[in-house]
This record gives C-alpha cells, structure tokens and sequence, in this order.
C-alpha cells in the first residue's frame, strides 16, 4: 500500500533534511532542532576524546545498561553538574478520557525522572529564545 506522506528530503519550504523524527510542535511547544542519533554522538565523543568508535560505543551501551540497572534496583544516578536519574511513583488517580469525558482510574505506577545538572541549565540559557 502505498502512502501519500512525504519524505523528510521533500520538504515543501526547503528546510535540510533531517536525521531524526521531531515531535510535533503547536502554539505551547517550540520547534526543536535535528535529533542526534547514537551513530552521531558516537563519533563526535570519539573525536573529541580521542578514542575509536568501537570504545565509545560500548561505553555508551554500557551505561545505558547501568542506568536499566539502577533504576531497576531504586537507585539515583547523579553526574554532578550533567544529570540526575532516578525512579520516580506515581500515585493511582483518577482520570478523564479526553474524547467522551469518561472518568477512568489511572493505575499506580513507576518512571524514571531525569534532572538537569547545573552545566545542562546553564547551556540551555545560554542559547537565545527564538
């Protein structure tokens, strides 16, 4: 079947293709800029650092391991001045089905709750409000 979306490369306003998919935007949320992928924050950490590919890489699959890990276990990751990762309950409550307006009870649950480091904020500020 085909389909009648088109490609990112056939953007109607001339905008660069892009390497990730952006969520969609509407009056209360800001466009964002390209996503940057695993393969392109591989190579420019193994760049910046001087490493091979094949090392940073690993790194990172191993961190993303450790924080599953962590928060599996309850516990909070802190990179001073980059982030803090933690397991964050949310309480049962009740809801409303947007469409019909339905009360719905929402289950208890569990989510990871990351938190911007000091660094993090002071880079975001930094950048001008378009």
């Amino acid at each position: 079947m085909a389909t009648c979306l088109p490609s990112l490369a056939d953007d109607p306003v001339g905008r660069p293709a892009r390497t990730g998919v952006d969520p969609p935007t509407g009056p209360h949320r800001p466009p964002r800029g390209p996503t940057v992928n695993k393969a392109e924050l591989v190579t420019a950490i193994s760049k910046r650092a001087d490493v091979p590919a094949a090392t940073v890489d690993s790194v990172i699959a191993a961190l993303g391991e450790e924080f599953v890990d962590a928060l599996t276990r309850g516990d909070k990751i802190a990179i001073s001045g980059l982030l803090t990762l933690e397991r964050s309950s949310r309480s049962a409550r009740t809801g409303r089905n947007p469409q019909t307006g339905e009360t719905i009870e929402i289950a208890a649950s569990n989510t990871a709750k990351l938190t911007a480091g000091s660094n993090l904020k002071k880079a975001a500020a930094a950048v001008p409000v378009k």
